[in-house]
């Protein structure tokens, strides 16, 4: 305790000298006054730093970082999600361009689609299918209940 004591007491009397010597060499002026205003903000903070001790700063720290580490993963599941509701859309948009009776889209894992229409239509699938390049069983075919 004695030791952290007078490192302290070291640490803040060797930023006043420097902090004293600088302010002797600079010139006078605004530049001046802003290293002096700098200098008094780097002793202050010397000073206070047992306080942050106290208040265990370190591990507040370590969890704000523990947190930041996580965010990515979550971004990138988002941003997956965002792209295939986008493009959900863009096929539904342009499906729905060239067959008016469809009114949804979903797309299912392992390259599947189900496809809401209004009434079926014979060879709707094949025709999907062959324009994504999907295979006809991965496309299901359904009416509004």
């Amino acid at each position: 305790m004695t030791e952290a004591f007078t490192a302290y007491i070291k640490t803040i009397t060797a930023l006043i000298v420097f902090s004293a010597t600088a302010s002797l060499f600079l010139p006078n002026g605004n530049f001046r006054q802003y290293t002096k205003w700098v200098l008094g903000v780097l002793v202050l903070t010397a000073m206070i730093e047992p306080i942050w001790r106290l208040f265990d700063v370190e591990d507040t720290e370590i969890s704000i970082q523990h947190m930041l580490a996580e965010q990515p993963q979550y971004d990138t599941q988002l941003q997956q999600k965002w792209v295939e509701k986008s493009a959900e859309q863009t096929i539904l948009s342009t499906l729905q361009s060239e067959y008016p009776d469809i009114v949804d889209i979903q797309m299912q894992p392992e390259n599947g689609m189900e496809i809401v229409v209004k009434e079926k239509t014979e060879g709707l699938e094949q025709q999907i299918a062959k324009k994504y390049g999907l295979q006809e069983e991965n496309i299901t075919i359904k009416t509004p209940s």
